[in-house]
């Protein structure tokens, strides 16, 4: 999995319990790395970069074709995969992608304020994360001090600090606003099998934003999941990891949520 910001480098590998159907390969590669790998690049690069250091990471697993797992932005990246790289990627599970219009609530969140709450999440004082995690989950039962903790010290080390600034700066930016940066249709090139699984109450990528998906991916299904916000693979984890065992049984395998890019060796 490439997870957004706020779940992926705090996360707890809920779905690494899933059993593996036989036959079938998981493969994880690791966020900070990817995005270290991009390095210091201009938000314009941004996304040609990510897409890049993933598929040298497949090449460099002797993957052929894939059944990627994503969140957020992460799952923003993996559209772009798909379009680009079709023989790469066999079907897409993507929970939330950001950059995408809602019709209903474009304008109410900007890039700015989105990169500030996944910052804070990790990066700022007590008070300001457990505020981003009220903000991102939408739920105060979920955004405990004790979350909120866990959040930041996955952020000590210096390298995933540099990770947590640099792809919040890219969202800043705008490198995820996809219509702006890569026209309208970006999304009709993908011909894979796309599931995608929405937080009713996602504040950040709003459940409007699926439809804009749904009308211009041709093979689509769309799973929304009530009382839950933006960290779907935190919040619906129990939900999620059955309807994904469901939906990648068989000759695909299944896929393992986690802190990391899941993907699952078909060819």
């Amino acid at each position: 999995m490439i997870p957004g910001i706020a779940p992926g480098l705090a996360a707890a590998r809920a779905f690494g319990a899933l059993p593996p159907v036989p036959g079938s390969t998981r493969t994880e590669l690791d966020l900070v790395d990817i995005i270290a790998e991009v390095g210091e690049v201009s938000s314009s690069d941004a996304l040609d970069g990510l897409v890049a250091a993933i598929v040298s990471r497949l090449d460099a697993a002797g993957i052929v074709q894939a059944a990627v797992l994503a969140e957020g932005v992460s799952a923003t990246v993996s559209l772009l995969l798909a379009a680009r790289h079709p023989e790469r990627v066999s079907r897409l599970l993507l929970a939330a992608p950001v950059g995408f219009p809602g019709p209903v609530t474009a304008g109410l969140r900007s890039d700015a304020e989105y990169a500030e709450v996944n910052r804070d999440v990790h990066l700022g004082t007590p008070e300001r994360a457990l505020a981003a995690l009220r903000a991102l989950s939408r739920s105060d039962s979920f955004a405990t001090v004790t979350r909120a903790d866990d959040f930041r010290s996955a952020a000590k080390d210096e390298t995933v600090r540099c990770a947590v600034e640099r792809l919040a700066g890219w969202i800043a930016d705008g490198a995820f606003d996809m219509v702006r940066r890569q026209g309208p249709d970006v999304v009709r090139g993908v011909k894979k099998p796309v599931s995608l699984y929405w937080g009713r109450d996602d504040a950040w990528s709003t459940v409007d934003s699926a439809f804009f998906l749904t009308r211009r991916l041709s093979d689509v299904r769309l799973r929304v999941l009530s009382g839950c916000g933006h960290l779907v693979s935190l919040q619906a984890a129990n939900l999620l990891g059955r309807s994904l065992a469901r939906t990648v049984a068989g000759p695909q395998g299944t896929v393992g949520l986690d802190a990391e890019l899941g993907a699952v060796r078909t060819g």
